[in-house]
């Protein structure tokens, strides 16, 4: 009997864990893995190590500066093999710290998961940063995501340099609300 009860116990606990699994109520943002595909005006794409990426930047009186007044730090960026083989493209991204199966990885860019006051407000974020070329050009990289709750959508919109770009996916295809992994391509 006593086993019975626990039973029903651990079950009760369990239905009012997920008894607000309304999709409405529950949507988590998915993450952006940004990857890049780099094409100079002859066709050639660059080689590890020639571009890097700065760490986040925010708009502060129009101009974009490091957060905290910290000084502005770089990744190397090279080729991430995996996805160039999956989508068919040379593309690049930062380079990886920790446990990764390559050298380079895509560019993560998440959201937040709710508002700070719980409300179901639209949240909209947006991550500058540079990319840094080895002739000593910049381009300025403009990641804008916009969450809304009711209904759920996530819309994400990237831009170079002001220049909206086409978010790809290996597949050739791209759906905003679901694709983890997508890239864009920058002609330089």
């Amino acid at each position: 009997m006593r086993s019975f009860i626990t039973f029903i116990f651990i079950v009760s606990l369990f239905g009012a864990c997920t008894s607000d699994s309304d999709p409405e109520t529950n949507f988590l943002p998915i993450p952006l893995n940004l990857s890049f595909e780099v094409l100079h005006a002859n066709g050639s794409s660059p080689v590890n190590n020639e571009m890097e990426i700065s760490r986040n930047l925010i708009l502060e009186n129009g101009e974009l500066v490091v957060p905290n007044n910290n000084e502005l730090t770089w990744e190397p960026m090279g080729r991430i093999t995996s996805q160039s083989i999956e989508s068919g493209s040379i593309l690049f991204g930062p380079s990886c710290f920790g446990n990764c199966e390559e050298e380079y990885r895509s560019y993560y860019i998440g959201t937040s998961n709710n508002n700070e006051d719980g409300s179901n407000e639209t949240i909209n974020e947006t991550v500058y940063n540079f990319i840094r070329y080895s002739n000593g050009s910049n381009d300025t990289l403009r990641v804008n995501i916009i969450r809304t709750f009711e209904p759920n959508t996530q819309e994400i919109n990237v831009s170079i340099n002001g220049e909206e770009k086409t978010l790809y996916d290996p597949n050739g295809g791209f759906d905003n609300l679901f694709d983890t992994f997508s890239y864009i391509v920058i002609q330089k």
